[in-house]
């Protein structure tokens, strides 16, 4: 799982096929996918969308740049698949999480 983890996390960026993650462990997909879920307890491509979420809130926090922007460099296809899967975590839209958790000057 270190494998696929780390493999995951290089290509935050990317489109990733799991396929190609479960070759980089050398399981089959159906066992890399059942093996993820219970060391993990969630399936790869939502551990994957919470890292890119989390990437997300510290470039947001971290940096000036358009949230549209921020979106591609997590490997979200545009802002409003950030916003949805934001939206969906955090219950709120990425604009609004960083209006609340930050101080303005």
């Amino acid at each position: 799982m270190r494998r696929a983890t780390e493999f995951l996390d290089a290509h935050l960026d990317a489109h990733i096929d799991l396929q190609q993650v479960a070759e980089t462990c050398e399981f089959s997909l159906s066992h890399f996918a059942r093996a993820f879920r219970q060391t993990f307890g969630k399936p790869p491509y939502r551990w994957l969308i919470e890292r890119r979420i989390d990437k997300a809130q510290d470039l947001i926090a971290k940096s000036r740049l358009p949230i549209a922007d921020i979106a591609i460099q997590c490997g979200f296809t545009d802002q409003s698949g950030l916003n949805r899967s934001f939206k969906r975590i955090h219950g709120v839209t990425p604009g609004t999480w960083w209006r609340t958790t930050t101080k303005r000057k």
